[in-house]
């Protein structure tokens, strides 16, 4: 965990719950040792809250939503079995 510069702008490097999250601060140092002194405290309060909480979708799922979707009505199933 710690700081870094890249680029002309400094990031912080932090681990919530075994992740390694890192995150783009600005041109200022001074202000990414705050924003990680406070990312700190807040995984250690835990109160460390995810910007955004990935969705996990099954392979399954996607493929049949994904050839519903997609997939030129020629092609479909539901074309060939017409009677």
């Amino acid at each position: 965990m710690g700081i870094y510069k890249k680029g002309g702008s400094w990031y912080v490097d932090y681990r919530v719950g075994g992740r390694r999250l890192r995150e783009r601060v600005g041109p200022s140092k001074k202000l990414a040792e705050t924003v990680l002194g406070k990312r700190r405290t807040e995984v250690a309060e835990g109160r460390f809250l995810g910007r955004k909480a990935i969705k996990r979708v099954r392979f399954d799922e996607f493929a049949g939503e994904y050839l519903d979707k997609y997939t030129p009505p020629v092609l479909q199933k539901k074309y060939w079995n017409r009677e």
